[in-house]
């Protein structure tokens, strides 16, 4: 069974980084990947943010062709445990030019 999106729209600025980033990965790596919307816990990284999105990588479509969903025109994995697959509702994920934010 297919994967449904948790709610969560990409905007057209994070749709053209993403897409930059696959881009890099095609020229070092000469093949497709799909991204993987995540949490990082900024708590490691001594951050004052508790979750901050980041993007990932899967190089294997085969892996994890159930999990893929299209936002925006754009396939990706939203690679979460499904416990907090809720905190993407009717929300969206924003590139400003130095990071990725969940608003």
């Amino acid at each position: 069974m297919p994967a449904s999106n948790p709610g969560l729209s990409i905007s057209d600025a994070a749709v053209k980084r993403i897409r930059f980033m696959l881009e890099g990965i095609r020229r070092r790596f000469g093949n497709e990947a799909i991204p993987a919307i995540m949490w990082v816990d900024a708590r490691m990284n001594d951050g004052a943010v508790d979750l901050q999105p980041t993007i990932g990588f899967y190089d294997n479509v085969d892996e994890i062709k159930d999990d893929i969903v299209t936002i925006n025109g754009l396939r990706v994995v939203i690679a979460v445990p499904d416990k907090d697959r809720l905190q993407f509702h009717g929300k969206t994920l924003h590139w400003d030019g130095n990071q990725f934010l969940v608003e």
